[in-house]
């Protein structure tokens, strides 16, 4: 149209908007002052659009229920706007399985189903995805699940620990636990070791520390931690003295040699202390020193009481 024109523009179309159709357009303008009247024809073609679709994704868990996807879900999901048919395709059969458009889990991890929509009259065929993340069930470490022994003493040298027997669990999982002994506060001694040859705890001293008890992970739960407390107590252990036959007169001598035939394999000092009871007439027949030096005094028979403190 002349620029410096101001008549009027009536624009008519000539055919049907059809994608691929041919349509005429034509311009006519009205004569002003200046101008004639005129007008103007070009053919028009209308083709597809293409359209650029959003990728889809679900986070799911392992234990959910089959599920199906709808073609409102792909609309709705992708943003198209086309009328076309979908078809889906399933690139990990190893995490989903895929009938149709209904989705089974099979096993954590992450899967990718390709969707084709079809073209209609307007649009081209487009391509989008759904990312099906699959995560494993997390359940926490129950403590008092675990079985100690009720009093765990030095003497015992080792221990066990009876692990707990899991129900309604998903799937058929089997769970391995890792055991690790640690001190309550730091700088603090370790009271025993877990040994993986004989799956015992080897006890070294008595104390209070804590097991860290991990769970590993399993084909359909994630692992766990936690911490279990426990005491290995003083043990209680016998000695033996043998009697003494002396006569009055006698030189002084040190007691026998006590002996623990339990505490035999171990280097530790014990300290004793020694007390001469009287006989049923209140007479002491002898002293005995702090160290266990007895001296006579008399002929008879005394009592002597050893006591052995702890170590």
């Amino acid at each position: 149209v002349p620029d410096e024109s101001n008549g009027v523009l009536n624009v008519t179309i000539n055919g049907a908007t059809i994608q691929g159709t041919p349509v005429m357009v034509t311009a006519n303008w009205e004569q002003t002052n200046n101008y004639l009247a005129g007008s103007k024809s070009i053919e028009v073609i209308i083709t597809k659009s293409p359209q650029v679709l959003s990728n889809v994704n679900f986070n799911l868990f392992v234990n959910t229920n089959t599920f199906n996807l709808s073609n409102e879900e792909l609309i709705t999901g992708s943003g198209t706007l086309s009328t076309g048919s979908f078809t889906l395709s399933n690139q990990n059969t190893t995490v989903i399985s895929l009938v149709d458009n209904t989705v089974d889990i099979i096993a954590s991890g992450v899967a990718e189903i390709k969707v084709t929509q079809q073209a209609d009259s307007n649009y081209l065929p487009a391509e989008f995805s759904i990312f099906v993340h699959v995560d494993k069930l997390t359940m926490e470490i129950d403590t008092n699940g675990f079985t100690l022994e009720s009093n765990i003493e030095f003497n015992d040298k080792t221990f066990n620990i009876i692990e707990p027997v899991l129900s309604n669990i998903f799937g058929s999982d089997s769970f391995n636990y890792i055991y690790e002994v640690l001190p309550l506060n730091v700088n603090e001694p370790l009271i025993a070791s877990y040994n993986i040859n004989t799956n015992l705890f080897d006890i070294l001293k008595v104390g209070t520390n804590k097991i860290k008890i991990t769970r590993e992970e399993s084909q359909n739960y994630k692992g766990a931690q936690a911490e279990l407390e426990f005491t290995v107590n003083k043990s209680a252990s016998t000695f033996i003295i043998p009697d003494i036959i002396t006569r009055f007169g006698a030189d002084n001598f040190m007691i026998g040699a006590v002996t623990s035939p339990d505490l035999l394999e171990l280097n530790e000092q014990f300290t004793y202390t020694y007390v001469i009871e009287p006989d049923s007439n209140n007479l002491l027949h002898a002293t005995i020193s702090e160290e266990g030096l007895i001296s006579v005094i008399s002929a008879g028979t005394n009592n002597i009481v050893v006591t052995r403190a702890s170590s």
